[in-house]
């Protein structure tokens, strides 16, 4: 009877040291895996966050609901809309990796903002709305499509010894460039990570090698650092806010007044706040 009891206890208190220990490993491969150089504060935050249990069935079913979508190329006619090269919606944006999962119009569930919203993913990156940077000290910066920084160059005609023309000022255009967007910097590295980066190519690799639950668990450790709401319209759009420096962005005094005194933002804060309908006469009040 002894020996049936040591026997038993032996192999129940090998199996929970074998857990223990995986846990304690798999969590130290995942920060061999994932080194942090250029002390990114997102990369770094991937690396400390733990997974919590109670979100693990909903990010396991995310998982399993996904379908690759792959287009029948071996059909007897070819379809009228067919595409020569892929340049689906879930892959745009080559050198951004949220983007390589979520989509080109991202925000769909509140019907009275995601318009304004995703118009604004147009030159704001995800990032910069969306990232818990805990007191951290995030500036913003104008990068290029390939994450490149664009100098603040501010207009010639504002520090030549001309004046500037009330017109050509109106019409100055705060964006760079084309496709250029406001990505959050930390300590002179930009925080939004590209596909060239170590950390996305590793990614990549331990994501192919997973199973179901370690992607779930994979999934839920990337999101940690991100805040499912972003910011408010009024974090940037209202009188002496402190979110952006407009001014460090190129804009001039004009622009500042317009961005922070925008009516259509404030107007549709209100409204979702409100939950009410929107109606035009509310611009008016």
């Amino acid at each position: 009877m002894n020996m049936i009891f040591s026997s038993s206890y032996r192999c129940v208190s090998a199996s929970l040291t074998f857990f223990l220990c995986s846990i304690f490993i798999s969590s130290a491969q995942a920060e061999d895996l994932f080194k942090n150089p250029l002390g990114n504060p997102y990369i770094q935050d991937v690396i400390e966050a733990s997974v919590e249990s109670e979100k693990l069935d909903d990010a396991l079913k995310q998982i399993r609901d996904i379908k690759e979508i792959r287009p029948n190329k071996k059909l007897s006619i070819s379809p009228f809309h067919f595409r020569e090269k892929e340049d689906s919606d879930q892959k745009q944006e080559s050198g951004v990796l949220c983007m390589q999962c979520h989509l080109n119009l991202p925000h769909q569930e509140n019907e009275k903002l995601r318009t304004f919203l995703n118009m604004h993913t147009q030159f704001v990156d995800c990032l910069s709305c969306h990232y818990k940077d805990n007191d951290k000290s995030i500036h913003y910066a104008w990068f290029d499509e390939k994450l490149h920084l664009i100098p603040n160059k501010k207009s010639a005609l504002e520090t030549s010894n001309y004046e500037v023309d009330d017109e050509v000022e109106e019409n100055q255009s705060l964006i760079p460039e084309g496709k250029a967007k406001i990505h959050p910097v930390y300590r002179n590295n930009i925080v939004t990570l590209s596909l060239d980066d170590e950390f996305s190519k590793l990614l990549e690799q331990q994501w192919e090698s997973s199973n179901e639950e370690e992607r779930a668990r994979l999934k839920l450790r990337l999101h940690a650092p991100i805040k499912e709401k972003g910011l408010k319209c009024t974090s940037c759009h209202q009188d002496q806010q402190n979110q952006l420096d407009l001014e460090a962005l190129g804009a001039n005094s004009k622009q500042v007044f317009r961005i922070e005194n925008n009516v259509i933002a404030k107007f549709l804060e209100k409204a979702n706040k409100d939950d009410k309908r929107i109606r035009l006469q509310g611009l008016l009040e």
